[in-house]
């Protein structure tokens, strides 16, 4: 009996942990193949395939343009991918609108290296879910062991190459903003630059159906019941 209420216990433990990432749409019903990711930090949902463009026959190599980048979106959501509209690039934050000052770069709160997960939604994939560490240390020296995407995490076609976000350089529209894979980086650049684009959505847009309210008391009830008359029976 003891033994029973550990494990009991302990299955209680792990369905209540804390994850950072929830599969979402199975290929296979019950199975793990996902297609998508709930990011639980961000509220956002990752597709699982970083490049879908060149999966999906979109681009060659999945490479393209800002401009490119976008409308590649677009044919997601013109396209209602896995039965949902809303799809984009992830987003950052300019602090102060700034764009990317020299005085800052390599390191400052929203460009360069190690910036703060708060403002960019690829920093914080890099860093704090996947805990991936940048070229430089804090400190502004190099390099750091293990720099770089060492782990992808769940998801496939994450290659270590340059990722646009949705956002421009409003200092420079000619520019617009990516996460840099290979070295923890993110800054602007040239927006007529082959870079990859990994698609998202706001919310957990693929959660599960739950089970209703009184469908899980009357299943509870059952439980219970038995448990009642195993324990009533004479031995």
């Amino acid at each position: 009996m003891t033994r029973t209420l550990f494990s009991l216990a302990l299955c209680i433990l792990s369905a209540t942990s804390h994850a950072a990432l929830f599969g979402r749409a199975p290929i296979t019903p019950g199975g793990e193949d996902f297609q998508a990711y709930y990011d639980d930090t961000l509220g956002i949902t990752w597709l699982a395939d970083a490049n879908y463009a060149a999966t999906s026959g979109y681009s060659a190599d999945g490479k393209m343009t800002w401009g490119e980048s976008l409308n590649f979106i677009g044919t997601l959501n013109t396209g209602a991918l896995l039965g949902l509209t809303g799809w984009r690039l992830p987003n950052m934050v300019d602090v102060g609108g700034d764009g990317c000052p020299e005085e800052v770069s390599p390191h400052g709160v929203d460009c360069g290296y190690n910036t703060d997960p708060a403002y960019g939604e690829m920093t914080s994939m890099f860093y704090d879910t996947l805990g991936n560490v940048a070229f430089f240390y804090p400190d502004g020296n190099a390099p750091q062991p293990g720099w770089g995407l060492q782990n992808t995490g769940p998801f496939s076609g994450l290659v270590s190459s340059l990722y646009w976000y949705a956002q421009e350089d409003v200092t420079n529209t000619n520019e617009a903003w990516y996460f840099g894979m290979p070295s923890g980086a993110q800054r602007p650049r040239e927006k007529d630059s082959l870079h990859y684009a990994w698609a998202v959505i706001d919310g957990d847009a693929l959660s599960p159906v739950p089970v209703p309210g009184a469908l899980w008391l009357f299943f509870s009830a059952l439980g219970l019941l038995g448990c009642l008359r195993r324990f009533s029976t004479p031995r």
